[in-house]
């Protein structure tokens, strides 16, 4: 099939903001300090944001794309900066350069297809143009080309639409024989489907030739130039496929192609690396299989290639890198990245055995990494990855690592020596850490984390003693309440920050409704979730690695040292902005109730996070929405306590509700005042808030 020459079709706006941006980049490198859309999620394009890796190594948030990001590459793609700049492709279609100055990293939306983009290629494939090009193709059959205007912003075209196909795989340079040739590039697609695209001599501007030139078995995944191998011939290039081979392919005489099998296997190989060649050295390549094998292939003399198992890892290598990461420069090292989560180093160092180590691990699976030299404070080369966790991040090694006799700052030098201890498919919030004592083992911990899925922050509460219970002389205090009893929080443990949100609760369920209140909706993404079952809640804790609060962590993390009647004293008149209960604003509609003095403007459910934080830095702990704890409800249960928290009865007719909402009188919004639910009901105002173990 032949795909006639064509110009380009389509021309691409250029967003203004994007062209201020590039401006602002050659005017000079400070990049102005923008306000984050959301003040407590870490921004890196504000500075330094620091994400936990193994000890000896660093890791920095470098973008968070909010969806999966499936493929990162680096290239210096705006000359003017020595640094080079970091390309992802995500899952809705959009390519994103990011460029690094101090510590921070700006991002440039090129390009937005509107479906996924997962194939790019940094070439010089057109004469008419100085440089290299960024060619970028995906699910719509379509290639782009990307290139930075001369003064500023960016440039992108459609130079090819290649209809009915998925472009899986770009690569391309001086694919023919004479090195004077003109530069081509190989399209692969999902089909198997190879096209050769390049510009044809005195061509118009704008044109290009695609052309069918072959059909290979399977979708080839990955494709490196591994250079000329025969004196006077064309170079090859190495392809890894979902079909279980791994392929030389190159253009012999009139762009015929040519294809040599290397290695098979009875299941697909994933992403190839090339190690850097010096002298007579024989080209080293390393495949990921599906099953987590790592393969490294060396070619012998005779032109044949040999191959070893150097790593059998969890199951889906998706990245794959060689370089320098050692200390030692003879070491061969390989960094892999899949559906495990975890980026591991394979390293053999001269005379003994591959080791493997784990350097990071990202909130999900991961699907691509990269190399490049964007850290000159060590001699070793930096790690970029991306994938399912929506973010692209960056691995480096401490500031003079590999370098001898260079001095070093002793604060980063303390930092390395203790890693931070984040939980699974979590954040550090800020840069506050403290040393906990947890399940006999000792960890260095964020004092607030952000789930990466959902956006939950959680607060880091220490153990400790505290009186349970109803109050001293607290005479409306009913029965379950007493009698107030010490107790011991033995372990330390995390609490959200606010109660689960609509929003946050409508990634798990996206048709959630929590519904409205005689015409007062509670159903914004702001308002704490309502109308969910016991066994709705359980489902989204499961999904995401938490759990509810016992009714102990509960009343502790409410009172934050105090032993009042109500956190903020033992009158309710002084709960004015501290919560969300029935109060003057509720009279005002239902003026039969019960109500406290004060008026907090809301009628129903606030968007959380409006009021005073307790001393633990809670929010809402009392009002807004009753939350379901762990415990089964048991009337008598403060007459038989231990002393220890021990999560309550093991089983019961219902769970028990603490903090009261935005519909509950005065007397029942008491710190130590216990409710019930049925773990079938649901009702409009009530909610939870999650914990979650270090």
């Amino acid at each position: 099939m032949i795909v006639r020459s064509r110009p380009y079709r389509r021309l691409l706006a250029v967003f203004g903001l994007l062209a201020l941006c590039w401006l602002a980049a050659f005017n000079g490198p400070a990049v102005t300090a923008q306000k984050a859309d959301d003040p407590g999620k870490p921004d890196p394009t504000l500075g330094e944001v620091p994400l936990p890796a193994k000890k000896g190594w660093n890791a920095f948030l470098v973008h968070d794309a909010g969806v999966g990001v499936w493929t990162v590459k680096t290239m210096p793609f705006f000359p003017p900066f020595g640094t080079p700049q970091i390309v992802g492709l995500d899952d809705q279609g959009r390519c994103t350069v990011l460029y690094g100055y101090s510590g921070r990293w700006t991002p440039l939306h090129a390009l937005h297809d509107g479906y996924w983009l997962g194939a790019m290629a940094w070439i010089d494939l057109d004469p008419r143009r100085p440089g290299c090009e960024l060619y970028v193709g995906g699910k719509r059959g379509r290639i782009y080309q990307v290139h930075p205007r001369e003064r500023s912003g960016v440039e992108v075209r459609v130079v090819e639409d290649i209809r009915g196909e998925e472009i899986t795989t770009l690569v391309g340079g001086r694919l023919r024989a004479s090195p004077e040739s003109p530069p081509a590039m190989f399209v692969f697609t999902t089909l198997g489907r190879t096209y050769l695209v390049d510009v044809p001599p005195d061509a118009a501007a704008d044109t290009y030739r695609t052309r069918q030139i072959a059909r290979v078995p399977g979708r080839v995944r990955n494709a490196v130039m591994v250079g000329r191998l025969d004196d006077g011939k064309a170079p090859w290039v190495a392809t890894a496929s979902h079909a279980g081979e791994v392929a030389l392919v190159r253009l012999a005489a009139s762009d015929r192609f040519e294809r040599k099998v290397i290695l098979t296997a009875p299941m697909g190989f994933g992403r190839l690396a090339l190690r850097a060649q010096g002298g007579d050295a024989p080209p080293v390549l390393y495949v990921g299989r599906d099953d987590g094998a790592l393969i490294r292939l060396e070619r012998n003399r005779d032109g044949s290639w040999r191959h070893e198992m150097i790593y059998a890892g969890p199951q889906g290598i998706r990245g794959v890198v060689t370089g320098r990461f050692d200390a030692d420069p003879k070491a061969e090292s390989v960094a892999v990245f899949g559906y495990s989560g975890k980026v591991q180093l394979v390293t053999r160092r001269p005379g003994q055995a591959w080791t493997v180590e784990t350097l990071f691990k990202d909130r999900d699976k991961g699907h691509s990494l990269a190399v490049a030299e964007l850290d000159g404070r060590n001699a070793t080369r930096e790690i970029v990855g991306s994938g399912y966790g929506c973010r692209i991040f960056l691995l480096s090694r401490p500031p003079g690592y590999g370098l001898k006799g260079v001095a070093v700052d002793p604060d980063q030098r303390e930092a390395k020596e203790n890693p931070v201890h984040v939980p699974a498919g979590c954040d550090a919030v800020g840069k506050d850490c403290v040393w906990i004592e947890y399940d006999r083992k000792k960890l260095y911990v964020p004092k607030e984390i952000r789930h990466g899925k959902t956006g939950i922050e959680l607060v880091l509460i220490a153990p400790g003693k505290y009186w349970m219970g109803a109050s001293p002389g607290d005479e409306k205090a009913e029965s379950a309440e007493k009698p107030r009893h010490r107790v011991k929080i033995a372990q330390p443990f995390y609490l959200g920050k606010y109660e689960v949100t609509n929003g946050q609760y409508r990634k798990f369920k996206p048709d959630h409704d929590s519904g409205s209140y005689k015409d007062h909706s509670l159903n914004g993404d702001g308002q704490p979730v309502v109308m969910v079952k016991r066994n709705d809640v359980k489902a989204f804790c499961d999904e995401y690695g938490f759990r509810l609060p016992t009714e102990a962590e509960w009343e502790y993390a409410c009172r934050a040292g105090s032993t009042t009647r109500y956190p903020w004293g033992d009158s309710g008149a002084g709960g004015k902005g501290w919560a969300n209960c029935l109060d003057q604003t509720a009279k005002r509609k239902w003026p039969d109730w019960p109500v406290f003095s004060w008026d907090d403007g809301f009628a129903v459910a606030s968007p959380v996070g409006g009021f005073k934080a307790n001393p633990f830095g809670l929010h809402d702990m009392i009002g807004n929405a009753w939350e379901l704890c762990s415990d089964w409800f048991d009337e008598t249960g403060y007459q038989k306590c231990s002393g220890v928290d021990e999560g309550g009865p093991d089983t019961g007719k219902h769970h028990v509700l603490r903090g009261g909402s935005w519909g509950t009188f005065p007397l029942r919004c008491r710190t130590s005042y216990r409710h019930k639910l049925d773990p079938s009901s649901g009702g409009d105002n009530y909610g939870f808030r999650v914990a979650r173990t270090p």
